[in-house]
């Protein structure tokens, strides 16, 4: 983002939430935080959980410094909400994540588009506070490029629509 507030970029795709101060950030698309359990937890048959239902329970979670903003985010939801589990460190590549889950050493958070990872010994459930822990994918640009931001826009309208029949 430095690249953009420098004018060194005209536009970015960036992680969401961020903290963007000077650049003007459309969002783009937002997933919600689904759990990730071994298939054996006690919750694993119920359609939905809360962050409390999960609160003994080690957590994967990622180090700040990876994505600091949403590091923050997660954590002031989980202050709302009284979401204070043990934290394990999370592995980096998500199928060493997903085969620690599956052998029970903890749950994780992640993006609901995971769920598309079908792994033997977990499940995937939604979370309450899912739409509050979101994850998404941002267009952003600087405040004095109102031209290329819509430019951007337009393209990502046009592409979500599908091609042109005519």
């Amino acid at each position: 983002m430095r690249l953009l507030s420098r004018g060194k970029l005209d536009a970015a795709c960036i992680a969401l939430p961020t903290n963007a101060p000077g650049l003007v950030v459309d969002v783009l698309e937002k997933q919600p935080l689904i759990a990730v359990l071994p298939a054996s937890h006690r919750h694993a048959r119920r359609r939905t959980l809360s962050l409390q239902d999960l609160s003994a329970d080690p957590l994967f979670w990622f180090r700040r410094a990876r994505q600091p903003a949403f590091f923050d985010h997660c954590r002031a939801v989980f202050e709302r909400h009284g979401f204070a589990p043990p934290l394990l460190e999370e592995p980096e590549d998500h199928h060493v994540l997903l085969a620690a889950v599956a052998s029970g050493r903890g749950v994780a958070l992640l993006p609901a588009s995971f769920a598309a990872i079908r792994r033997d010994g977990v499940t995937y459930k939604p979370l309450r506070e899912g739409a509050e822990l979101h994850v998404g994918l941002g267009l952003a640009t600087g405040a004095d490029r109102p031209d290329v931001r819509q430019f951007l826009l337009t393209c990502c309208r046009a592409s979500r629509s599908g091609p042109s029949t005519t």
